[in-house]
């Protein structure tokens, strides 16, 4: 069984690669969780997201959530080491970002058990309330965490290039097309 140290431990040293490294895991984590996959019916990345608004660049947002109930969560990933404390500077440009009225919850996920006092006060004191995931939660989820964040992306195929006969095939129905506009290519499977 892999557990969340591995995991965070064979994440690149520059917080910068580590954090983006930890938003598919995060991701995972909230479509694997029984008490989240219960709760969250589809989870984006930020880019990915369809109600991204005019191709708007992440600015604090990292994961976006849609509930069961249609909801939208707003989602922040910090991937700190064990001993760094969440501040509110860290948290500002989310909390203002996900501040819309689209989002009906917003849940910061951090790889800490520190939060401090003046961050803590920043998310309570919003309209839209703020819930957090810290390492602790993460570790008492009982998963068995991915190998690798390597392991959780989307598997790539090598394009299939035509062979010799193929392109004789489809430059021929493309010249027939040019003569007459129906046609009709009939091959055997496989070729």
């Amino acid at each position: 069984m892999n557990d969340l140290a591995s995991l965070i431990n064979r994440l690149d040293p520059d917080p910068q690669v580590r954090g983006k490294q930890f938003e598919p895991v995060a991701k995972w984590f909230f479509e694997n969780s029984p008490e989240y996959s219960s709760k969250i019916k589809k989870v984006w990345h930020w880019k990915d997201w369809p109600g991204r608004p005019d191709k708007e660049p992440d600015i604090g947002i990292d994961l976006v959530a849609q509930t069961h109930d249609g909801d939208y969560w707003a989602i922040q990933v910090k991937c700190y080491a064990e001993s760094t404390t969440v501040t509110k500077a860290d948290m500002d440009s989310f909390l203002a970002a996900s501040s819309k009225p689209q989002y009906t919850y917003r849940l910061l996920v951090t790889t800490t058990n520190s939060i401090a006092p003046n961050a803590l006060k920043a998310m309570k004191d919003q309209s839209i309330d703020v819930g957090t995931i810290i390492r602790a939660d993460l570790d008492q989820a009982g998963l068995d965490w991915p190998a690798s964040p390597k392991s959780l992306a989307p598997k790539t195929y090598k394009r299939k290039t035509l062979r010799p006969h193929q392109k004789k095939a489809v430059r021929d129905v493309a010249k027939g097309f040019e003569d007459n506009a129906r046609g009709q290519m009939i091959m055997a499977c496989g070729t």
